[in-house]
């Protein structure tokens, strides 16, 4: 192999995959600690505000922390639904090779 061969550009290394994912990950985490810190200062400075308000704001905090892992559930179970279409397909084309 030619010692100046370098990879291709859009395959990324696994220290950028995996330092990008870090990076997002702690961002999430900032963002989520910081809407929570919010929440609990509202319930904590303004105690005597109507549960309709209490409502929303509560409302609003859980909409905030379900987000993230109703978001990567259905993103696992797409991925899931497309691994599985092409096992089958494969299985398909092993039992049935001359199908097409």
């Amino acid at each position: 192999m030619d010692p100046l061969h370098r990879r291709s550009i859009e395959e990324p290394s696994n220290h950028l995959v995996l330092s990008l994912i870090a990076i997002g990950a702690w961002c999430v985490l900032l963002l989520d600690g910081h809407g929570a810190q919010g929440a609990y200062i509202y319930f904590r400075r303004y105690p005597k505000d109507g549960y309709v308000m209490k409502m929303l704001i509560g409302a609003l905090w859980c909409a905030v922390v379900l987000d993230l892992p109703l978001h990567f559930l259905l993103r696992l179970w797409t991925q899931y639904r497309q691994w599985a279409t092409h096992i089958c397909g494969f299985i398909h084309q092993l039992r049935y090779p001359c199908a097409e």
